[in-house]
């Protein structure tokens, strides 16, 4: 068991809607789905033949990152006090992060976001507590962007050759 998920029984309740989409369309044509079973560990061959061993792998992959994800992003959580927070309130918590009508009309409030928040510094005179005091004066001023203006869901371009 991972996470309260048998590994070996994995159920169609344990994944995504997406996820559930790409498990039907390896079992109606795992040849065209080649490069992604084979980007999930599959290393077995890739015909109609072997589409349950396919399905089980790609299915163990699928919830073996997501266990990753999860703690790589409780860890972060953690540095801050949100764990708990998070932990304590589920359903208060839920719509943050599950998209619906709530998400919609949600404005963030930088102010309340950041008196919740407390981070664990390093010692006091350090170059780890400057960075990190750089980290959250950074973080507040996103916040408080995010507050004052529209957001764009159109990706920020990136030029690595222009940073100094």
């Amino acid at each position: 068991m991972v996470n309260g998920i048998d590994i070996h029984n994995i159920k169609d309740s344990d994944l995504s809607e997406n996820e559930q989409n790409l498990i039907k369309e390896i079992e109606s044509s795992c040849e065209n789905k080649r490069d992604t079973i084979i980007e999930h560990g599959y290393t077995g061959s890739v015909n109609q033949d072997y589409v349950k061993e396919i399905v089980g792998s790609v299915k163990v992959s699928l919830v073996n990152w997501r266990v990753l994800y999860m703690e790589e992003f409780l860890g972060g959580m953690r540095a801050y006090g949100l764990d708990e927070l998070i932990k304590n309130h589920p359903k208060a918590c839920k719509p943050l992060f599950v998209d619906g009508d709530f998400k919609k009309s949600l404005v963030p409030d930088a102010n309340y976001l950041l008196s919740i928040i407390y981070p664990v510094y390093s010692e006091e005179g350090s170059s780890r507590k400057q960075i990190e005091d750089k980290m959250i004066d950074f973080f507040q001023d996103t916040l408080l962007s995010f507050e004052d203006a529209v957001l764009l869901d159109t990706p920020v371009p990136w030029h690595g050759s222009r940073i100094n």
